[in-house]
């Protein structure tokens, strides 16, 4: 009895896993960026690798119907409410931030460092591109973001929508794997992206 009971136990934390696993592989890139799943799969896979040399890395060509799939993602709501909440926070309104003491306070999670108050605040003051955007798993969105005047980090933000029909920035953070040498690598990638003061927020 014991061993049946333990044996359902496993195969429902399998069928967690799995539905987890399928969750993220459907939803990832749905929403658009320059990592969308929209652009070409060539595109996408060219994610750059630290054993690859800068000066073989080339600006990436986007035909004109990718780019304005790109340039949608700027009308998701979350992504314009992520804005706001930098603007707020730079004012010290902290307008768009529900739980202030939670987004601005620094922490480190692994080797990602956490919190608004963790960066200069010449990042937010800087517009900003769309890296990627994926649904995320407690709800909401998760924003991939790339600062035009400080290009040399990739920011995450967890962007929630509340039952009001308000949206909150519920967390902001580094994505510390992608190191200045990786970013070095990414500018070059999408040059055209970070070169255009009009789509970006």
């Amino acid at each position: 009895m014991k061993f049946t009971l333990t044996k359902k136990v496993i195969l429902v934390i399998l069928l967690i896993i799995l539905s987890f696993f399928i969750y993220q592989t459907n939803f990832r890139y749905k929403y658009g960026g320059i990592g969308s799943r929209h652009i070409k799969y060539d595109k996408l896979t060219r994610m750059p690798v630290k054993n690859e040399n800068i000066n073989d890395i080339k600006e990436l060509k986007f035909s004109k119907e990718d780019l304005e799939r790109c340039y949608e993602a700027y009308k998701n709501p979350y992504v314009l409410h992520l804005r706001k909440a930098l603007n707020g926070y730079i004012k010290g309104t902290n307008e768009g931030i529900a739980s202030p003491q939670i987004t601005l306070e620094s922490d480190k999670l692994g080797v990602d460092v956490y919190g608004l108050d963790s960066f200069n605040k010449d990042y937010y003051k800087s517009k900003f591109i769309i890296y990627q955007i994926n649904n995320h798993p407690a709800g909401g969105m998760s924003i991939l973001i790339i600062f035009i005047d400080k290009p040399d980090k990739l920011f995450g933000a967890w962007v929630y929508k509340v039952a009001n029909g308000d949206y909150d920035l519920r967390q902001f953070w580094q994505v510390a794997n992608f190191t200045k040498e990786v970013m070095l690598k990414v500018c070059k990638l999408y040059k055209i992206f970070l070169e255009d003061e009009k789509h970006s927020l």
